[in-house]
């Protein structure tokens, strides 16, 4: 066991090997953390509402996350690695979740809901977008139904190249 918290969320390695990024639940929302594999003491990277979905960049200088942060909607954010420099990465009135960065770095996909979704359920009509690191540009890249479970975990083949995701089809008995 490295930690002894039985509320929290793993999440993300960071690329050495050395550190796992995870969410923890506090009344009225969560927080990420971050623990050496071998243990030890935590630290406290967020502050706010609700943060969630940790994602290491492949060099290990940032974490991506959702949060509510900035105002009203989830949105994407990335800070440094060990929290500070919290940087706004959309600013849309959709509400944007589960971020994964490419393995070389240049993109990262994430989950977007309609404005009127709160939380991030399950059997809902999202999209998939795309965002190019270099300049922030976002593009569409399917609608579906889907939501929490569509790219819960990194889905970027390893060259960066295609992703897998999970589709859901609701089938009456």
């Amino acid at each position: 066991m490295v930690t002894e918290n039985p509320s929290s969320y793993f999440h993300s390695w960071s690329p050495d090997g050395k550190t796992i990024a995870f969410t923890r639940p506090h009344p009225g929302g969560g927080d990420i953390w971050s623990i050496s594999v071998d243990g030890g003491a935590e630290t406290r990277l967020t502050t706010s509402t609700m943060s969630d979905d940790p994602d290491y960049s492949p060099d290990g200088q940032f974490l991506y996350f959702n949060s509510d942060r900035g105002g009203s909607s989830m949105q994407i954010w990335r800070t440094k690695a060990d929290g500070s420099q919290p940087e706004q990465m959309t600013f849309d009135e959709r509400n944007n979740w589960t971020p994964h960065v490419s393995p070389d770095g240049k993109w990262i996909v994430y989950l977007s809901y309609d404005k009127s979704v709160t939380g991030h359920p399950t059997n809902k009509d999202i999209t998939l977008r795309i965002m190019l690191l270099s300049d922030k540009k976002v593009v569409d890249l399917v609608r579906l139904f889907g939501g929490s479970g569509t790219i819960n975990v990194p889905s970027w083949s390893p060259d960066s190249r295609h992703l897998a995701y999970v589709s859901y089809e609701l089938v009456n008995p």
